[in-house]
């Protein structure tokens, strides 16, 4: 039985279309793929810098934060730390509201790999909170924006509330939380309390943190 013309070019045509159909599955398009450069450097995490206190505008809360990076670290054989060298483009620094959690990062290293780094924390609630600062994020130490310089921010430890430190260690292409110690409220948080005689570690602001002297040495009242 011979086959008309009409249906060898229906044959050819369904093999054709099986060939391509066959050739578009076996070639499949290859996934994406995002590129991105991990931050490398290390967070003040707020909830815990914070936590007992909480964030807002009543007295006993923390309504703003200030943190000066100001140094490299190095361990020591008993798991403590001391004073390392200070690098170029140290120290650095930034004001952050409480419920921000403070991103530190592209900080200096002595060889590139993980290094510690020192930081003070300055807390204060409305009332300490001075009225002319300047709320900037961290921008890698532009001096142009008061936050961003570290000589203001460390000016502003009088005023505040309460202080601690923390040890943040950055890893290349990755980002850490910081290892802070809980906020202790220095002796009168930078603004007397009606009352307050000015005795040391006699000062309002202290007995309303919940207890403790809460003195920091160091420490002075606001002009």
């Amino acid at each position: 039985m011979s086959v008309r013309p009409a249906g060898r070019w229906l044959l050819a045509a369904a093999a054709f279309g099986a060939a391509a159909l066959g050739a578009f599955v076996g070639c499949q398009t290859p996934p994406l793929v995002f590129l991105f450069t991990p931050i490398t450097g290390f967070q003040i995490d707020s909830q815990a810098l914070t936590a007992g206190l909480g964030c807002g505008p009543e007295p006993g809360q923390v309504y703003k934060y200030a943190a000066v990076v100001t140094g490299t670290l190095v361990g020591q054989a008993d798991g403590t730390y001391a004073p390392g060298v200070t690098l170029p483009g140290l120290p650095v620094s930034g004001i952050y509201d409480c419920f921000t959690n403070n991103e530190i990062s592209n900080l200096p290293t002595p060889d590139g790999g993980v290094t510690d780094y020192n930081v003070a924390i300055y807390a204060f609630d409305r009332a300490s909170y001075p009225a002319n600062a300047v709320d900037c994020a961290y921008t890698s130490g532009d001096a142009g924006c008061p936050g961003d310089n570290p000589a203001y921010v460390k000016s502003l430890e009088p005023l505040a509330r309460w202080t601690t430190t923390c040890v943040g260690t950055q890893v290349p292409g990755a980002s850490q939380l910081a290892v802070c110690q809980p906020l202790v409220p220095t002796s009168d948080g930078g603004v007397a309390d009606a009352g307050d005689d000015g005795g040391a570690g006699e000062s309002g602001a202290a007995g309303d943190a919940g207890g403790g002297d809460g003195t920091v040495p160091g420490d002075a009242s606001a002009p």
